[in-house]
């Protein structure tokens, strides 16, 4: 899905009150801490569920 990351990324920002550089540094953090085996879209998911935030539809 093209721009999905970035979508997410929007709409977690909305919903937590967070600007989005704050949520990629925890994306960059969450991928470090990881070893890299998760993607970005992956990272953002694990964080929100983190905040009590889903996305389902």
């Amino acid at each position: 899905m093209e721009g999905s990351y970035e979508k997410i990324l929007d709409k977690l920002s909305k919903l937590s009150g967070i600007e989005e550089e704050e949520i990629d540094r925890r994306v960059e953090a969450k991928r470090s801490k990881l070893s890299g085996l998760i993607s970005r879209e992956g990272a953002l998911q694990v964080i929100a569920a983190e905040m009590g935030i889903s996305f389902d539809n």
